[in-house]
Order: C-alpha cells, then structure tokens, then sequence
C-alpha cells in the first residue's frame, strides 16, 4: 500500500488545466507568480471586512479557519479576477437582502481571487430556521431511534449540533453561499442544507438495502407527494408539519418568480438517491458525473436560482461547461474538507479501487470521496 498523500500533494500530481475544448491536459507552463498568504493575525481588522454602514448587518465574525494555512509558492501575490461590469452593477433587490464584504481586507484568510463576495443581511433568520429544524428533530419521537454517526441518534446528532458556537460552524454556508435570498427564501434554503448536512454522512456510509433505507424514503416522502395530497393522517409530528410547510412555502415562492424551488426538491431526492456507486467506473468523466450529483451540485445550483428568482434554463448547452466547472469544484473542496476522515477509511481498507485508468487509479472510501492517486 503506498503512503496516503496529503490533499496539496495529491491535487498538485494532477496538474491540469482545462482548454477551450474541454479537453484535459497536464500544464507544461510554470505556474504564475502567485500569493494568496493568510496575513498575520496581528494585522486583522474585522472593522474593513465591509463598510462601516454595513457591519451591522453581517454575521459577527468569531472563528477564523485558514483550510491552506502554508500555501504553495504558486498561491502568492495573484492579482483579483475582473467580474464582468454587469456584475458589480448596482441591483436594488441585491443590496436589499445582502451587503458587500471583502475578507482580504480585513485581513482573514481568504482563498480565491474573486472580489465580489457578498454576505446576507438575513442570517439571524438563517441561525433561527436552523436552530427551530434542529430542535424540531430533537423533539421528534422518531429521531431518538434512528441510528446516526459515531453512535449517535439522529436526535442525539441534532442536539450535538445545537451546542454553543452553531452560528460560527456550518449555518454560516448559506448566508454566503446565497446572500441575495430575501427573508423568507433565506429560511427555507437554511431549513434544507441543515437537513441535507445531517443526514449526509449517514446517506452515504449506509448500505442500500438496511433498515436505514426505509427510513430515508419515508424522510424523502414528504419532499415527493404534492403537499395538499398528502393525508393528514400521516403527519405525526411537528417536525413532519414544518418539513409540510417548508415544501408549501418552496411552491408559493415559485409561484411568485422563478422554478429554483421545484429544482430544489429534484437535487435533493437525486442527490439522496445518489449515494453509492453502481459498479466501476469506466472512465474518470463517468466518477465526475457520479460525483457531481453525489456532491449535491445540482442542489446548489438550484439554491442559487432559487434565492434571484431566477427561470433560467440550467440545461441550455451554453451553460454546460460552466455548470460542470462548479460541481468539479464543489467535488474537490469537499474532498479536501474530508480529507481525514477518506485518509482513515483508506488505513482501515474500507475502501475499493473504483477507477483504474492509464497512468494510475482512483480510490473510494465508502464515503464515496477520492482516497488516492495511485500511479501505475
């Protein structure tokens, strides 16, 4: 068994670049003189993170976590992306529900070189839906027999996520992932990723086929049935009422503008749904579409329609390649955030080669997560 590589090591024995034809090609260029360095924690100032009008808005910043905190040489001194004009351009329903915020300013360990970030101005109503989902689980009669992670209940893993400290931790995905959501689609979309977070992992470790299986289509059954079909008789529980009306609220707000919240429901039933692999992959564009369904990509992608009111077409051709770009991405960051719990499926072999093609192999955990690189 080779040694397990560390996630810099194993992205770097890629080194690929994508060209205009989409094709995939080892860079044979120097990589340009770059450096995104986290600055010294001496020299923070959370007062430029944005303007001073604007910091009553934003979510206060207590916890600071740098995932790449010795950089390689290439990520130095790289000058910002240009956002198209019309991008930046003033929009009165944008500046209603979010503020502009720039990390680099104040100093916060911030990887990218997009400088057009936004936070939202609703993310008390983020923490407060997240909290009510969260204490709604813990209160459901069902959840203290449904077995989760690391021996805990799914009551049991809600009520370790109500700790103090849950507005620093994972709540703070959606009010900067989808900052231009008004209030009320800001609730729903926070009432979907704490779901979809919760149950993940035990989605993803459970095989098909256990008792766990049954469980998950009853949960995706409130999701599925048109919501004044669904008998009263059936809805036992409060939190089954607030999972009802989290889905009535979705068909209301696509009724007002857009199909985001239909397309919402669809990534999450095709992204529960997608949980294992069906057999070897043949080529590695067939574990990349896996994944980017396994991901949840298409469910982010929704998200975001869902919080502009948007209607677009996110099957058009001309989207495509953008489209697959952002579920690569999302695939490989929450790989690297995974990264220790793949390293010790792979230690305790709880993982099989799915992939071996010319010039090496692919490894996946039971957690469907990239493992390893093995060369040939």
């Amino acid at each position: 068994m080779t040694s397990v590589k560390s996630p810099l090591e194993f992205l770097s024995s890629f080194n690929w670049k994508v060209q205009k034809n989409d094709e995939v090609y080892p860079d044979s260029q120097s990589p340009p003189p770059v450096s995104l360095s986290s600055t010294p924690k001496s020299q923070r100032d959370l007062k430029r993170v944005t303007e001073p009008k604007d910091l009553p808005y934003i979510s206060p910043i207590e916890y600071v976590h740098d995932p790449v905190p010795e950089a390689p040489y290439y990520l130095a001194n790289l000058p910002p992306l240009p956002f198209p004009q019309y991008a930046s351009t003033d929009c009165e329903y944008t500046s209603r529900n979010s503020v502009r915020v720039n990390p680099r300013a104040a100093g916060l360990p911030y990887r990218s070189r997009f400088e057009l970030v936004r936070g939202s101005k609703h993310w008390k109503a983020n923490i407060e839906e997240t909290k009510n989902i969260l204490e709604l689980i813990v209160a459901d009669s069902s959840s203290t027999s449904l077995g989760m992670r690391d021996g805990l209940t799914l009551a049991g893993l809600a009520k370790k996520e109500l700790r103090p400290g849950l507005e620093h931790r994972v709540v703070l995905a959606t009010s900067y992932m989808y900052p231009n959501a008004n209030e009320r689609r800001a609730r729903i979309i926070a009432a979907l990723m704490m779901l979809l977070f919760i149950y993940d992992d035990k989605m993803e470790e459970t095989p098909e086929g256990t008792p766990f299986t049954n469980s998950r289509e009853q949960f995706l059954g409130y999701f599925e049935i048109e919501n004044d079909v669904i008998a009263s008789g059936s809805i036992t529980s409060d939190f089954q009422r607030h999972l009802k009306s989290t889905v009535s609220a979705i068909a209301d707000e696509d009724e007002i503008s857009g199909n985001g919240g239909k397309e919402m429901i669809e990534a999450v039933l095709g992204g529960f749904r997608c949980v294992h692999p069906n057999g070897e992959f043949q080529s590695l564009e067939e574990y990349l579409n896996f994944r980017r369904l396994n991901v949840g990509a298409q469910f982010v992608i929704a998200a975001a329609k869902f919080t502009i009111k948007s209607s677009v077409d996110v099957d058009d051709p001309r989207f495509a390649r953008y489209l697959r770009l952002i579920g690569d991405h999302l695939g490989i960051i929450n790989d690297i955030a995974s990264y220790e719990k793949e390293c010790r499926a792979r230690k305790e072999d709880r993982y099989q080669e799915m992939y071996g093609g010319k010039g090496g192999s692919i490894y996946v955990s039971t957690a469907s997560g990239i493992v390893d690189n093995r060369g040939s």
